[in-house]
């Protein structure tokens, strides 16, 4: 049996064939996301939501052709942002991304701005129901400020993520909200909607859609002349942990343009950390938008500028940098990479800088010493005991630098495995797949025997 994932990333929308009985990825293709609406304020970050479902139908249309017959479609995508639509699911806004950053913007009348009024609105126990999930790109920030300047579009507006949005474009109609795609506006302790925070944010005229924990089907959509099962779309940070296998006795490091520390817990608690669905009616204790590859862009950035101005070529960047980082030892200068705003504050640092040690390999590897302590400390917060019995480090720049996971491992010492550097949110949706047709007692076993299988075959390549 074939099947069709999507999965709609923040730079690129993928798309493979899933072959459920061979439990394999087939024919990866990918196209960019759209880019953002221009014309508008600095702050403000809008996708048009026609470009979405244009790359999405595009892709669905190439790899339904190659697969011949399609059994489903699985989707995965971003979380956080929104998109009102009527009661046809036809948008009535375009995408407002999760990497929107208006409610920020200074209110000319005091000073304050919006993000700051949605935060006095909520108390700190709704707020911790809410899994601690307020921020400026969120989809309750987001709407508390549709709700003060555009409040029509609101009124009979059903909110969506943009996974759901896609899916209602496939089936024709509004579809049930994935629990781990709505992340900061679930109750944790009932697994719907928190309508008390609502009320409170003053979102009384939205209609919601349901919220599904189910993996069946939501609707049908056609593919080469033929109805085919779609599913509602889930989280991708949840997906890719899926992919990578996670445990209920590991905490993962995904060290990639973001980063994260997450682990699996059976019920909600309370601490300096987020909480969002998983599956199997699991929870994912999670502090996420940690200092990495984007941060180290920021230095990469720095470094070439004048070349760059000049028109000279820099050649690999980071092959050079991969080199003097190995080639470095202890760094004595000191770095905070904490520069974009996150769990770890927004303000990053250098000291300790002498004319011996203004070098590329101790410049990266300080970075690296900063990471590290960044994950050590956030692996603390979410289980202070250390109960873990194993590092499962995955991401891309888990995989290219070593020396990242030996300065982690010193300051977290113990068993580690790393997951190669594969396609994480497509074989989170393969688990999916596989569980659906009953090759598996629940979606989490499926994705550790992926796991396994794909263990068995590095070892033996």
């Amino acid at each position: 049996m074939k099947v069709l994932a999507i999965d709609i990333g923040t730079s690129f929308v993928k798309g493979a064939i899933l072959d459920v009985g061979a439990r394999r990825i087939e024919d990866v293709r990918r196209v960019p996301f759209p880019e953002p609406v221009t014309g508008l304020p600095t702050a403000w970050v809008e996708i048009d939501p026609a470009a979405v479902t244009g790359a999405v139908d595009s892709l669905i249309a190439e790899l339904g052709s190659a697969a011949g017959v399609c059994e489903g479609v699985y989707l995965c995508g971003q979380m956080g942002g929104v998109i009102l639509v009527d009661r046809d699911a036809q948008p009535r806004t375009n995408y407002l991304s999760w990497r929107d950053q208006r409610v920020l913007e200074s209110n000319d009348s005091d000073g304050s701005n919006t993000f700051e009024q949605v935060r006095q609105c909520l108390t700190e126990t709704r707020l911790a129901e809410l899994g601690n999930e307020l921020r400026p790109g969120s989809c309750t920030s987001l709407l508390f400020w549709l709700a003060e300047h555009e409040p029509s579009l609101l009124d009979g507006a059903s909110p969506l993520s943009l996974p759901a949005f896609v899916v209602a474009h496939l089936i024709g109609k509004i579809p049930a909200e994935d629990a781990t795609c709505a992340i900061g506006s679930l109750d944790l302790r009932r697994g719907g909607w928190h309508h008390e925070a609502f009320r409170a944010l003053g979102l009384e005229g939205l209609v919601w859609p349901e919220v599904s924990h189910s993996r069946a089907a939501v609707g049908e959509t056609r593919i080469g002349g033929r109805s085919v099962p779609c599913y509602a779309g889930v989280g991708d940070h949840q997906c890719a942990l899926l992919g990578v296998g996670l445990g209920p006795d590991e905490i993962s490091v995904n060290v990639s343009t973001g980063s994260q520390v997450s682990r699996l817990i059976d019920s909600a608690a309370e601490g300096p950390f987020q909480v969002r669905h998983y599956f199997d009616g699991r929870l994912l204790q999670t502090i996420t938008h940690l200092p990495a590859g984007r941060s180290l862009d920021g230095l990469v950035a720095l470094l070439t500028e004048i070349p760059r101005a000049a028109g000279a070529a820099c050649g690999d960047v980071w092959a050079f940098v991969h080199e003097q980082v190995n080639a470095a030892g202890p760094s004595t200068l000191a770095a905070d990479v904490s520069y974009f705003s996150g769990a770890l504050g927004d303000r990053g640092s250098l000291s300790g800088m002498r004319l011996e040690n203004m070098t590329v390999g101790n410049l990266f590897r300080a970075a690296f010493e900063s990471m590290a302590r960044n994950y050590a400390e956030c692996a603390r917060r979410l289980d202070p005991q250390q109960s873990w019995q194993r590092i499962a480090f995955s991401g891309g720049l888990a995989n290219r630098f070593e020396i990242l996971r030996t300065l982690v491992l010193s300051e977290l010492p113990g068993p580690h495995r790393l997951c190669a550097d594969r396609e994480d949110t497509l074989t989170g949706l393969l688990a999916l797949a596989l569980a659906a047709d009953g090759q598996a007692e629940s979606v989490i076993a499926a994705s550790v025997a992926l796991r396994s299988e794909a263990t068995c075959a590095a070892a033996t390549s």
